[in-house]
């Protein structure tokens, strides 16, 4: 493939979306002159509290009262403001447009908004928010909806305050002792000392080029530098603080050949400038262009930018009542001077689209969303506009079928992206192994050419025997972090190779790429290392959608959305969020998909007391969506009979009761036998995987990593018995079975 892209997911503040091993390596150090870094204003756990250190030292009349008051740090005399919810910042406290009042509950230890909040917040919620430690380890501060005493999350916002040395400690149940401090950034995972500052020395370039090496290792030709969701402040700094990280980063890149790309805001000119975001208007192509010329002048291997439009809240060219080729074509337009590119994400997904809150597209099934579209458009994009969808129609669930515009829009220039990131799928704290997924993938024939047009065949460029007439290309997002060994998980970065060696070369085989990587990683185990880490890897991803979500159940990790199978069984929303309007059970885990919640996700899969699953076949009463796929396709799709059987529930709304083939031999038995039956043998096998990597102990046992990765085993085994007797019980309930 021409482009093998990796993108991170990293915002400008240091914090990685769905980031599961630490902060981002690059940011918000690249934004800043090496020798004028940012003064300390983001509310952090310091790793070892330090009395003598002022930025440990904080004051308010709540602390001795329990009114209402600001906060005060005396090392940097600025209060803390609700201007950001994740971390927590702190500014002039005489500001009218940041400053805020907290109120200290010593009774049950909470630190709460009260009275006032600040003027100018951003995305945060407005009343009944406390401190909270995110994840219950940090070390970012968040403000996060107050927990009641019955939650599990309570422990995380409960903090002490120690009117002696003036410092604020979260409190936890192992009592360890740590100190709320300002810090310019995230401390580092190795810091001993709130004064490790990685700006000291570029001490952070370091870390961004050992990065750079590995991606460019594995067969990665570009790096996306910055999240997607690249609207608001801090986001659209990436547009204003050009000379600073074209400065830092550039010379990194060009030592490894890499090209690095931007995630821009659509709607910056109207954020930054005041300045109209109409595509087609000249004050918006005036403005884009004096922006590019910009990056380009400070930087002339730019590689161009990646779009995420009318999606989620974004602003995109359907605010301004025009397509998404006028929004594309326009910024293509632009940067074709300087050779780049625009990545447009398909990634339509959201309630209403556009200007017109009624459009008919955001009240449909979320999986035909974009389908809908772009199918229109096909053919109205410049050549240098690049379609980035999605391998599924959803949103990197464990398994999908593969997304209906890949093959479906012939005269269009794209690409796929993957996720390496497990925030789906365990967190990186399972082993979720995704080179068998995309083979999966890969192997998928649309059907949309004779003999058959292959997803393998639609991204590889015709110079190689391919379809793709541009090249062709692959995206991954990221499952980086500045933890010391990258992935948090160590089995986790066979996905971070995988991709590049697969974006190489689609066609070889999954199981060939894991022992690559086994044999790289573990070269003094020997064969026997390789052979047990690769049938790990081989065998973890189908064994995470056992216990989860198998055969095509999809979402299952608590994600209301009323549009996620519409229409429903029985929709209503009476006095809950669950089937037939009954009360969820609170979620856990910060919206951060890795519990199991599967009432919640009612709106996706369609649970009733009759059976569950989402219709969608081409005469039912759903959304039809298998009308988006090819007719040989759709024929297969459309019969339960013939239907991949890990993708039936997907597709078609079944009875608990309905016969299907068993998990175990040629029998037939019930759905709800059949799902409790995959549950128990997925837990079989990942007791299997764990027994495995145990018996390498003696090949391994002087490796420290040994030991990390039997104690992520440990966890996995603990929590998917739990994920598993969450939704097998809530099955039972709900079926009577």
């Amino acid at each position: 493939m021409e482009l093998r892209a990796w993108n991170l997911w990293d915002t400008l503040s240091g914090v990685v979306e769905r980031g599961n091993a630490g902060n981002s390596l690059v940011w918000p150090y690249a934004l800043y002159d090496d020798d004028k870094p940012p003064h300390p204003a983001q509310l952090y756990v310091a790793t070892a509290c330090d009395a003598s250190d002022p930025l440990q030292r904080w004051e308010g009349a709540t602390f001795s009262s329990g009114e209402p008051s600001s906060i005060r740090n005396v090392g940097a005399d600025l209060c803390i403001d609700t201007m950001a919810c994740d971390p927590v910042s702190a500014s002039a406290c005489d500001s009218e447009e940041t400053s805020a009042f907290f109120v200290y509950n010593g009774t049950n230890r909470t630190l709460s908004v009260a009275g006032k909040y600040s003027a100018g917040q951003n995305r945060c919620p407005k009343r009944g928010v406390c401190f909270d430690l995110n994840g219950g380890l940090g070390p970012d501060i968040d403000l996060w909806p107050c927990h009641g005493p019955e939650s599990n999350d309570a422990a995380n916002q409960k903090f002490s305050y120690d009117p002696a040395t003036q410092a604020i400690h979260p409190v936890y149940a192992d009592g360890r002792e740590t100190c709320l401090a300002l810090m310019r950034s995230a401390p580092l995972p190795d810091a001993v000392a709130n004064d490790d500052d990685p700006w000291v020395g570029g001490k952070y370039k370091e870390r961004v080029a050992d990065m750079l090496r590995l991606l460019k290792s594995s067969g990665v030709n570009a790096v996306v530098l910055n999240d997607v969701n690249a609207c608001g402040d801090p986001q659209t700094r990436s547009l204003t603080a050009v000379a600073n990280w074209t400065k830092n980063l550039g010379p990194l890149f060009d030592r490894y050949a890499l090209t690095p790309m931007l995630a821009v805001c659509f709607g910056a000119p109207t954020e930054l400038s005041n300045v109209t975001s109409d595509p087609l208007s000249a004050d918006a192509i005036e403005w884009w262009t004096a922006k590019f010329g910009e990056i380009y002048d400070h930087y002339p291997n730019f590689g161009g930018v990646v779009v995420k439009a009318d999606s989620e809240g974004d602003v995109g060219p359907m605010s301004y009542n025009r397509t998404e080729a006028d929004g594309a074509n326009m910024l293509a337009r632009v940067l074709k001077v300087h050779g780049g590119r625009v990545l447009w994400r398909s990634f339509i997904y959201g309630n209403g689209l556009g200007a017109d809150p009624s459009n008919p597209i955001g009240q449909e099934d979320l999986a035909r969303q974009a389908f809908d579209t772009f199918k229109p458009l096909d053919g109205s994009f410049d050549d240098n506009v690049i379609l980035q969808i999605k391998s599924g129609p959803m949103d990197f669930q464990v398994r999908e079928p593969l997304h209906p515009l890949l093959g479906g829009m012939p005269e269009s220039n794209v690409m796929m992206e993957v996720s390496s990131n497990q925030g789906y799928t365990g967190h990186q704290i399972h082993v979720c192994n995704f080179a068998q997924q995309w083979e999966y993938y890969f192997a998928w024939d649309t059907k949309w050419a004779s003999p058959s047009l292959t997803i393998a065949e639609l991204l590889t460029s015709e110079a190689r025997g391919g379809r793709s007439t541009w090249g062709g290309g692959l995206a991954c997002v990221s499952n980086l972090g500045n933890f010391a060994n990258y992935t948090a998980h160590v089995l986790a970065a066979a996905n971070t190779y995988a991709c590049g060696r697969m974006a190489w070369d689609p066609t070889v085989p999954a199981a060939t790429v894991d022992r690559e990587w086994a044999a790289m990683t573990f070269p003094a185990g020997g064969a026997a290392a390789v052979d047990a880490v690769a049938d790990i890897l081989g065998r973890s991803w189908q064994v995470y959608e056992g216990y989860t979500s198998p055969m095509g159940i999809g979402f299952i990790v608590g994600q209301d959305n009323p549009y996620g199978c519409a229409p429903k069984t029985n929709y209503t929303r009476g006095g809950g969020e669950g089937p037939g309007g009954a009360a969820c059970p609170p979620v856990i885990d910060h919206g951060n998909h890795y519990w199991m919640n599967p009432c919640d996700d009612y709106d996706f899969s369609n649970y009733s007391k009759t059976g569950l699953g989402c219709d969608r076949t081409s005469r039912g009463v759903g959304s039809r969506m298998i009308d988006t796929y090819a007719p040989a396709l759709r024929e297969i799709l459309d019969d339960p009979a013939r239907v991949p059987e890990e993708q039936l529930l997907f597709f078609h709304n079944k009875k608990w009761t309905d016969p299907v083939p068993a998990y175990y031999g040629n029998a037939t038995v019930r759905l709800f036998d059949r799902i409790r039956d995959r549950h128990a043998g997925a837990l079989d096998e990942l007791r299997g995987m764990a027994a495995a990597w145990d018996g390498l102990e003696a090949a391994l046992g002087g490796d420290a990593r040994f030991a990390g990765v039997r104690a992520r085993f440990l966890q996995q085994m603990n929590d998917a018995a739990v994920f598993s007797d969450t939704i097998m019980g809530f099955y039972g309930a709900l079926s009577g079975l």
